[in-house]
């Protein structure tokens, strides 16, 4: 009677034996570096996908032009370097305390240009509220601005008149020159709420100045006849 087994077929050591001892614990070494190997491959895949990101500040909600900027308007957003460029922020304190220049919606990435820093006064000026017959709609912090007289500085060309007799044509040139009552004129705040002592609805509006003009604006205001011309 022949008989024969299948390791003997095969070549298998037999069970329990040293050989098959050895390969069971070259195969369990085999599995566990491959284990480690995928441990690796995917540890340095999520490094890379976070290595592989810039931050940028975006609004959370929505900025009305000349609001100024709160460290709850925005956050950190991570986005691909290529959705990136050199004109967005990437810091919230970068942004914090800034002057929206225009309207920013939320989800918007904060640009360099949307936002300006909140105007100091120079030294040398005075800051004064100004009653405006224009529209304050158009001017934000740090905006450099004319006032002008809407009625042509006409309380202080009376006297001027009486003293000497001029042609129309001079009158106007003369009326002209002086309806500017500060040359330029920074931009500090803006009172949203109207002015419900003027008749007209005019707006408040903080300006630093220097103290000559400011002596004039507040003799001319009391007409409330000053606008704000942008330069």
């Amino acid at each position: 009677m022949v008989t024969f087994s299948v390791f003997s077929k095969r070549k298998l050591p037999p069970t329990g034996s040293l050989r098959q001892r050895r390969m069971r614990y070259t195969l369990r070494r085999i599995a566990a570096a491959a284990c480690a190997g995928f441990a690796v491959l995917f540890g340095l895949q999520a490094i890379t996908a976070h290595i592989a990101t810039a931050p940028v500040v975006v609004a959370v909600r929505d900025i009305a032009r000349g609001g100024t900027i709160g460290a709850s308007d925005v956050m950190i957003r991570y986005v691909s370097p290529s959705a990136v460029s050199a004109s967005m922020l990437d810091s919230v304190e970068d942004a914090t305390g800034r002057i929206a220049y225009t309207d920013i919606a939320n989800g918007d990435p904060i640009l360099k240009q949307m936002a300006r820093n909140a105007p100091v006064a120079p030294k040398g000026t005075t800051v004064l509220e100004v009653r405006l017959t224009s529209t304050a709609g158009d001017l934000t912090p740090g905006d450099h601005v004319q006032l002008v007289s809407a009625v042509g500085c006409q309380s202080e060309q009376h006297s001027q008149n009486d003293e000497a007799d001029t042609t129309d044509a001079s009158r106007a040139a003369v009326q002209k020159e002086s309806c500017v009552l500060a040359e330029d004129a920074l931009v500090m705040g803006i009172n949203k709420t109207a002015d419900t002592s003027y008749t007209d609805g005019g707006q408040l509006v903080s300006f630093a100045i220097a103290p000559s003009a400011a002596a004039q604006v507040m003799q001319l205001q009391e007409t409330g006849a000053i606008m704000a011309v942008m330069h």
